[in-house]
């Protein structure tokens, strides 16, 4: 043993005798214990290297950082080496494999810091950082020291010096719950000025005010900033107004301000703790389910209670089929048809809710070649009828505006785009709709006909957009704008604004024979905000389809799926599949044909539909917003009535819809005189 001055002994107290591990014919390790780490364990060098001896660290008496020296003696074959090497030292967790603790320590040419070991004696400093030790002493470090890119094995475990077990008790660092610490655990005064953090911590607020003076604010030094008081002074109030809603002002001296009677209305309610004016009511045969923060109700019929069942019925024209409503901007009924007789188009406008008196007669808009067919109908921005429909004879789309409230007379007619070649014998598949988009202009929907390399007629579906309400150009160039021409798609189509204010449109696809829905990626339906999306893919889904926008503000699809009535509700504006809710709201045999929806003032949607089983006019009253339930009525039982059924909500909050009798047929209106057509 070589010892120290006493000072080393304490710290030091090390070995200066080698222990050898291994064969001394071949490599070995040799190794000196440190005071502050020690290593365990044998390394094996790969066969043609070297020996590495490890020496002690030296501690500073100085306050240190996170390095600490490390001493070696590097032989090969015996013999001391004499060389700059390439040394790479490594911290893990675990005597093999585990998890690395600390970047790797390098110390090789390509860093340009190689070691030159002199006599097969070389010194490094190595620094794994502040994070490497800082940790509980049953965590175990091992050192893996790598020779000029062969890793000697096994790994080192790192121990403790005997004075750095006094380290130890920092271990209760690691285990201190919270709120452990009180006042019993500090010392009296202990915690002053430079322990704290003065951007989280007051210092002790030491100012004073001088008297006639305030406090205006504090530093983080416990100084105040101050300023004149003027509490007490002489100032006096010269004018304080009543406001709208109050009475008393103005105030020039002294006074009082109260509430004026009738000053309280909607504007100064908070309507989810006060109750706006009850404003609604039901109809005969009706409960009130609920009043709604604005006042109006929520009503259900009353099974099995005496209720209104009369239907106010009229006929409007013995020629009439592809029939559409809309409520004018009059208050009143106007429809457009197909004059079958006549292949003309017509209007009719009513002169009540019930439309029991018409404009006599209806007016022949168009009347040049086979026009009128698929008719859509819509009031424009400017309170005038606008009119969508095929053009049989020359293949187009055609738009008219109405002249007057009334459709007396119309506008030229305006095409909007070739309909390509129709199918033979499959006129019924040339559909549009229309509608107003969110800018105030016309937008229609349709099926155009393109023919493919075997001369098939293929339907894309397409969109138009006005320019004006007369719809006199296009809203940009490139229009109108085919959304889908993935297979033959695009009929039975409906168009609707949707709350998010762009246009979403149903359709139907006829090669795979599924319902879809294709949203528009802007107000102009310049293309589509995802690709259109399959809503319904049972087995012959989504002929007869009628969409609107929800009182929730999201689409709603009435459609005609399997001989069944069913209802898609989308669960986001774009209708993912995935989150809509389809409902067979009728599953009576062969009923949904001609499907129209339209959303009550009772927020539920409502349905007209056409049952060819027994040939009669049907609506169901959905009872939830999703339509997840419905209480279905017939409304006509004359023979065929119901095909080309079309329904819209009346100025009054009454179901009012139009349809055919017979075929050729009669030209109906029915007003219902209650919400749900009971």
């Amino acid at each position: 043993m070589e010892e120290k001055g006493s000072d080393d002994r304490k710290r030091y107290n090390r070995m200066t005798r080698p222990c050898v591990l291994g064969s001394t014919n071949g490599p070995y390790l040799q190794r000196w214990w440190s005071p502050r780490l020690a290593w365990a364990g044998r390394l094996t060098l790969p066969s043609a290297f070297l020996v590495l001896v490890l020496a002690g660290l030296a501690l500073a008496e100085t306050p240190q950082g996170t390095a600490f020296s490390y001493q070696g003696t590097l032989l090969q074959g015996g013999v001391p080496v004499n060389a700059s090497v390439d040394l790479v030292f490594d911290l893990f967790d675990a005597p093999v494999a585990g998890n690395q603790v600390a970047p790797s320590t390098p110390f090789t040419a390509a860093n340009g810091n190689p070691v030159s070991v002199q006599g097969g004696v070389f010194t490094v400093a190595l620094d794994f950082g502040p994070l490497a030790f800082n940790s509980p002493v049953s965590q175990e470090r091992y050192l893996q020291v790598t020779v000029n890119g062969d890793v000697l094995s096994p790994r080192t475990k790192i121990e403790n010096a005997p004075y750095a077990l006094q380290s130890r008790t920092a271990e209760l660092a690691y285990t201190v719950a919270n709120a452990s610490i009180g006042a019993a655990q500090i010392a009296p005064a202990g915690i002053g000025l430079i322990q704290i953090d003065a951007t989280q911590v007051q210092a002790r607020v030491s100012g004073v005010c001088a008297s006639g003076e305030k406090v205006l604010s504090i530093a983080a030094d416990g100084s105040v900033g101050c300023a004149v008081d003027a509490i007490g002074g002489a100032g006096t109030v010269t004018n304080i107004a009543s406001g709208t809603g109050l009475t008393g002002g103005p105030i020039t001296n002294s006074g009082t301000l109260s509430i004026a009677n009738g000053g309280v209305g909607i504007a100064q309610i908070n309507s989810t703790q006060v109750q706006a004016r009850v404003t609604g009511s039901c109809a005969a045969g009706e409960y009130l389910r609920g009043i709604n923060a604005d006042g109006t109700v929520a009503c259900a019929a009353v099974t099995g209670a005496p209720r209104d069942t009369r239907l106010d019925t009229t006929t409007v024209d013995i020629n009439g089929s592809y029939t559409s409503i809309a409520i004018g901007s009059d208050g009143l009924p106007v429809l457009s048809y197909y004059d079958a007789t006549n292949r003309d188009l017509k209007v009719a406008h009513c002169r009540d809710s019930a439309c029991t008196d018409t404009t006599i007669p209806p007016s022949a808009i168009v009347v040049t070649g086979d026009v009128g067919r698929f008719s859509s109908i819509a009031i424009g921005a400017n309170g005038l009828p606008i009119v969508s429909f095929l053009d049989v004879t020359t293949k187009v789309l055609d738009f008219v505006q109405c002249a007057d409230v009334e459709c007396a007379s119309a506008a030229p007619v305006v095409l909007l785009s070739p309909t390509g070649p129709l199918p033979a014998g499959t006129i019924s598949n040339g559909s549009t709709s229309i509608a107003v988009a969110a800018d105030g202009t016309p937008i229609v929907s349709f099926v155009n006909y393109v023919q493919n390399g075997s001369g098939t007629a293929i339907g894309q579906l397409t969109v138009a957009h006005c320019s004006d309400a007369a719809c006199t150009s296009w809203q940009f160039v490139g229009n109108p704008v085919v959304l889908d021409a993935s297979a033959n798609v695009g009929q039975y189509n409906s168009i609707a604004i949707g709350g998010d204010g762009a246009a979403v449109i149903s359709y139907f696809d006829s090669t795979n024979g599924h319902l879809k829905v294709a949203h528009c990626a802007d107000v102009y339906c310049s293309g589509t905000s995802v690709p259109p999306i399959t809503l319904d893919s049972t087995a012959s889904a989504g002929t007869f389809t009628s969409i609107k926008a929800g009182s929730d503000g999201l689409p709603i699809v009435s459609y005609y799926a399997s001989a069944h009535l069913k209802v898609a509700h989308c669960g986001d504006a774009v209708c993912t599949a995935a989150l809509a809710t389809l409902t067979t709201v009728d599953n009576a045999p062969a009923v949904g044909r001609y499907s129209s929806l339209a959303i009550g003032t009772d927020a539920m949607p409502v349905i007209s539909y056409y049952d060819a089983t027994k040939t009669l006019l049907k609506v169901a009253h959905c009872t939830t917003v999703t339509c997840s339930s419905a209480v279905t009525t017939t409304v006509d039982s004359t023979p065929t009535a119901g095909q080309f059924s079309s329904l819209t909500i009346g100025a009054d909050g009454l179901p009012v819809m139009s349809y055919m009798v017979g075929n050729p047929g009669t030209l109906k209106v029915l007003k219902c005189n209650n919400r749900s057509c009971l």
